[in-house]
């Protein structure tokens, strides 16, 4: 069992990567954290959060046994063998035309979802309200309906799907 407190300096933001973790059965090997040679990563197929494994975690797959405002607790999970997706070719930064638009984070929900969306992106309020407690966000527009990514401290990497705000 390994145990994050918040006096980890990336405490939020291993917070923000567990909350990405999908809860949906049917996507089995989504439902927990994992841990390769570069990084730490969570996804629920809407959003994917990555950050470097400054935690000094083991690699494989992780359950959440706790996750609250002061403590995270990880349990290695030996019985998962399944393979995780390659998260990496989402995470491709470089190869980005990241001229469209960026910007800062701020602390209002509202404004950010309004900066954003001026941009053409529609984003689900509750994905950007995940990372809310991350300080020092920047956020990339690459085009519009296209995926914004959120870039932070130590490597800390996340990508949000646009929604239809037309569909029904």
């Amino acid at each position: 069992m390994e145990t994050i407190t918040k006096v980890h300096p990336m405490f939020d933001e291993l917070k923000a990567i567990c909350k990405c973790q999908s809860k949906d059965k049917t996507r089995y090997v989504l439902n927990y954290v994992f841990v390769d040679n570069s990084g730490v990563v969570a996804a629920d197929g809407r959003v994917l959060a990555k950050i470097n494994n400054v935690f000094g975690l083991t690699p494989g797959f992780y359950d959440i046994t706790k996750c609250n405002k002061q403590t995270i607790l990880l349990k290695p999970n030996a019985d998962e063998k399944g393979k995780y997706p390659k998260y990496q070719n989402t995470l491709e930064f470089d190869k980005l035309d990241i001229s469209i638009k960026t910007g800062h984070l701020t602390a209002n929900l509202s404004i950010d979802l309004f900066k954003i969306a001026q941009y053409g992106v529609c984003i689900n309020p509750a994905f950007l309200a995940i990372f809310e407690d991350l300080a020092e966000l920047e956020y990339f527009v690459t085009a519009k309906d296209r995926p914004i990514h959120l870039i932070g401290n130590e490597g800390f990497h996340a990508v949000i799907m646009p929604i239809d705000p037309e569909y029904k």
